[in-house]
């Protein structure tokens, strides 16, 4: 249902403009409704947010006067992020992440499991974290690393005791290698990007 701009008007006869008012009517409420709790819902979520959709921009938006939330796509191999723009900074900040399978990955001594393929991608730096089981022991492991758009660097922050996993490119692919002689299990990831941008 598509909202009538300009209807009724002035002139128009009530019994002739009852079809454009109940289309418009019903156009405001379909219209909000969409990531909205409707403006009919007469619950306290009136009008409170469901879920929150941003189209993919195909640039990043000019510097703004206040603050934007919008998704763009910088690499097909990265996938659509959601990104911010402040005027305080004016760059384009990466909020979302990247994670690995919701089923907890195995890694057998010395095996290891691709993260991202940056070929392509501009300049870009982040964290990753990894968290995996040496039998039945957590392990947490964390790793910044960076790629200057033809080769990357990961260097370890922060595990305890030792790092089981461990993060690292070879060639454009960043990757955990299983780093000790014992399988880990429940292995998962998150990547986090700090900035992703093309340097002058």
């Amino acid at each position: 249902m598509v909202l009538i701009r300009n209807k009724p008007l002035p002139t128009d006869i009530l019994s002739d403009s009852q079809a454009d008012l109940f289309n418009n009517n019903n156009a405001i409420d379909d219209s909000f409704g969409d990531d909205h709790y409707s403006a009919s819902d007469l619950t306290a979520d009136n009008g409170k947010h469901r879920v929150i959709t941003t189209p993919a921009q195909t640039i990043h938006p000019l510097t703004p006067l206040d603050c934007r939330f919008y998704s763009m796509q910088d690499h097909v191999t990265i996938g659509a992020l959601q990104y911010t723009r402040k005027v305080v900074d004016q760059v384009p900040t990466p909020l979302t992440c990247l994670q690995s399978s919701s089923i907890g990955i195995t890694l057998i001594a010395g095996a290891s499991t691709n993260i991202l393929d940056f070929t392509g991608v501009p300049f870009s730096y982040g964290i990753v974290n990894v968290l995996c089981n040496v039998p039945g022991t957590p392990r947490l492991s964390s790793f910044a690393f960076g790629w200057d758009g033809s080769q990357g660097i990961a260097s370890n922050t922060i595990n305890t005791p030792v790092a089981a996993a461990v993060v690292e490119f070879s060639g454009a692919i960043l990757r955990v290698r299983n780093n000790i002689a014992t399988t880990l299990t429940r292995l998962s990831w998150t990547l986090r990007f700090d900035r992703i941008f093309n340097p002058l």
